[in-house]
């Protein structure tokens, strides 16, 4: 009995501790990041479910305050759980190097760069959030999506200017050949007028702040630990948004049951999970790369529709995705593609 106890402890800990490497490894985070941005193409589903009861702004809004409460919980929860047990460590489940390893808000010091960028983080996800939202109301959606699909040019553009990365002819080949797929999905739906051209602006304006939002995230990873990002983007963001809310007369709160399971689910599923995975793999994934896999969201929302929905996905849709699925082979297959 003793041995199959010690054998049965063993290939515990193996598991372990492959589960442990695979998941720290590059492979593992690109499975990771791919999990997250599941997650993330809820979010048009989310949104259209809480704008039939909320303006956009406020569903906006919601998002950020439901995910402050649930972070800042359980940042609190971790520091009273973790200072209970240096008090009394005798008693503690976890030796002292553990608790070190298994607290998530780690600590570091603040400095005035740290809180520029947190700051500047949080100004631009609200930034895209709302003036993208603002967007979908002044032009049409396939314009929209195709003109935030140009995310990962200005990510790489970025990269380049202010994280001194660079990027082969391979990995630009593979992005433009992605982009393309990306914008063949909506290319039927594209239609051209003046009335049309504020919203058009505005969407392109709105992937600039998204990719700042990645850039941010990428500087802050060697710093900051992915809750502390995640609670303080999402906080700042309720604090921008809060003003326009007032100043506009909007809902603050939902007034329907299926308007709160959508904002709930919409901060569970697509911030607190997607956006924090996301936010996890850019440590070890470079900025331009998350970017370039940003571009399967419109594959991955096309069949959450088809499934939940019952939508048709055409020809047009299938030879998009799989264009865009050559070229992130080639994109991820460059020398680029890693830090």
């Amino acid at each position: 009995m003793e041995f199959l106890a010690q054998y049965k402890n063993f290939i515990n800990n193996s598991i372990t501790v492959k589960t442990q490497t695979f998941f720290t490894s590059y492979s593992g985070k690109i499975c990771l990041l791919l999990l997250g941005l599941i997650a993330v193409s809820f979010s048009s589903i989310f949104i259209h479910l809480g704008e039939q009861d909320l303006n956009p702004s406020s569903v906006v809004f919601s998002r950020f305050w439901i995910t402050t409460v649930l972070y800042g919980g359980w940042i609190g929860f971790k520091h009273f759980r973790d200072s209970d047990q240096e008090l009394d460590p005798e008693n503690s489940i976890y030796s002292t190097e553990q608790l070190g390893q298994n607290s998530l808000t780690q600590n570091f010091t603040w400095s005035r760069d740290i809180i520029i960028i947190g700051i500047f983080l949080g100004f631009c996800f609200c930034a895209n959030q709302v003036i993208w939202s603002w967007s979908l109301e002044h032009t049409s959606i396939a314009n929209s999506t195709i003109l935030h699909n140009l995310t990962p040019i200005f990510t790489a553009l970025g990269a380049y200017l202010f994280l001194n990365q660079r990027f082969d002819n391979q990995f630009i080949f593979g992005m433009l050949l992605a982009i393309m797929g990306a914008i063949s999905i909506e290319v039927a739906d594209l239609s051209f007028g003046f009335d049309r051209f504020e919203g058009d602006i505005a969407a392109l304006i709105s992937a600039l702040f998204y990719s700042g939002y990645l850039l941010a995230i990428e500087k802050l990873r060697d710093k900051l630990d992915i809750i502390s990002i995640v609670f303080g983007c999402c906080f700042i963001g309720c604090i921008l948004i809060f003003p326009l809310l007032l100043i506009h007369g909007d809902t603050l709160f939902p007034h329907t049951l299926s308007a709160w399971l959508s904002v709930i689910a919409l901060a569970v599923v697509c911030q607190g999970v997607g956006q924090a995975l996301i936010a996890y793999c850019l440590k070890t994934v470079s900025s331009g790369i998350v970017a370039l896999l940003h571009l399967l969201c419109p594959c991955f929302t096309a069949i959450e529709a088809w499934l939940i929905f019952n939508q048709s996905l055409s020809i047009e849709n299938l030879l998009g995705f799989t264009t865009i699925l050559i070229g992130l082979y080639i994109g991820l297959s460059s020398s680029a593609a890693r830090k």
